[in-house]
């Protein structure tokens, strides 16, 4: 009786028998791939359709602004977060509730008068003084807007300026609620002791240790 070698790739036949054309499995996978990038496309069409207008704050914004971060939340922009730097403390406030239509608030605390004027009738644009910012190193101003602020670094040897609260709103919103003023201490600079002083003092210490030297 004849028998006929049993092929070794038999399974290898079947499974390319029964395996799908590769026409066929791109097809079956071309209606999942639509629809997936239809919905991710969704989420950003919702948001771009909703979101308000954010202006990021600028240097124009603020008279004698060196730097700025802005708008953000209440809670992120606060000094005590570290963009400028630590040690920052809250001079004073100026809340411009009332100012509309070219109104004038101001604080003052020892070795600073700071007064805020508005023009037009919105908070959203003004004028800014202060008497001197001589007692402090560095000065923050915050300009606040509902729950967004934004703060802008001063140039201590401008006490005047511009203000606009274009770039303080998460909202859409730019009328301004209050300015707040930060300050970091000024240290006073130690004087060094001049070359001559060290020498007179150290010649008068060895004449003082000679003389004890030479009592019996």
């Amino acid at each position: 009786m004849n028998t006929f070698p049993r092929p070794q790739n038999l399974t290898f036949l079947r499974f390319c028998r029964h395996r799908p054309s590769g026409r066929r499995r791109s097809g079956r996978w071309l209606l999942p791939a639509s629809v997936l990038a239809m919905l991710l496309s969704l989420p950003a069409a919702s948001s771009a359709a909703t979101k308000p207008n954010v202006v990021r704050c600028s240097l124009e914004d603020v008279g004698g602004a060196t730097a700025c971060i802005g708008p953000l939340s209440e809670a992120a922009v606060s000094p005590a977060n570290g963009y400028f730097g630590s040690d920052w403390s809250e001079l004073l406030s100026v809340d411009l509730a009332g100012t509309e239509g070219g109104g004038t608030a101001s604080s003052a605390i020892s070795g600073l008068l700071f007064s805020v004027s508005t023009e037009g009738t919105s908070t959203t644009l003004g004028t800014w003084s202060a008497s001197s910012f001589a007692k402090w190193s560095s000065i923050l101003l915050v300009l606040v807007n509902g729950l967004s602020e934004s703060s802008y670094l001063i140039d201590t040897s401008t006490t005047s300026g511009l203000w606009s609260s274009v770039g303080t709103t998460l909202n859409g919103d730019s009328t301004l609620d209050s300015i707040r003023v930060y300050g970091k201490e000024a240290v006073p600079a130690q004087v060094p002791l001049p070359a001559a002083g060290l020498l007179l003092a150290g010649g008068l210490a060895l004449m003082a240790a000679l003389r004890g030297h030479r009592r019996p």
